[in-house]
């Protein structure tokens, strides 16, 4: 689906990964892969690609999904990320990495196919970028553990 996709000059200059155990995204040595890598909607799976956007919102779903969800608001993925329990990492994504990789703004999506997700995703709408399949490993350029993010986080509260 290449209509909705975001110029990769127009994204932020960084985007944000709250990776959390039991989580659909793999983190590895190569970098962040999606439970489902092998998925791609042309314009004729237009009801497909509507649907994968839905299940990737839907909590409770654990239908594999080839989006990895990436948030531009830093405050919002580190609130997200102390959400998700100890075992939590926010990840720093370089986007001039990302120059090959599909991504899209979820606003973008839910106003242009049009696409309804639940609505206690509906915090996710503004900020949410979803790239698809793949986030390569020289594109993540911090990861910032669970008790960093708390302590950051009193700082600025403080």
């Amino acid at each position: 689906m290449d209509r909705p996709r975001c110029d990769p000059l127009q994204l932020p200059r960084n985007l944000y990964r709250v990776q959390y155990s039991g989580c659909n995204t793999e983190a590895s040595d190569t970098g962040l892969s999606a439970a489902d890598t092998i998925s791609f909607f042309d314009e004729q799976a237009l009801p497909q690609f509507r649907k994968s956007i839905v299940n990737q919102f839907t909590r409770d779903n654990r239908t594999p999904t080839p989006y990895i969800s990436l948030f531009s608001d830093h405050t919002h993925a580190e609130n997200w990320a102390l959400k998700m329990g100890d075992d939590v990492q926010l990840l720093h994504v370089d986007t001039a990495q990302l120059a090959d990789s599909f991504i899209f703004k979820l606003s973008t999506l839910i106003s242009a196919l049009p696409v309804t997700i639940p609505d206690a995703a509906a915090q996710h709408i503004q900020g949410a970028y979803l790239c698809l399949h793949r986030v390569p490993r020289n594109a993540i350029v911090a990861v910032i553990d669970r008790d960093d993010i708390a302590t950051s986080m009193r700082h600025v509260t403080n």
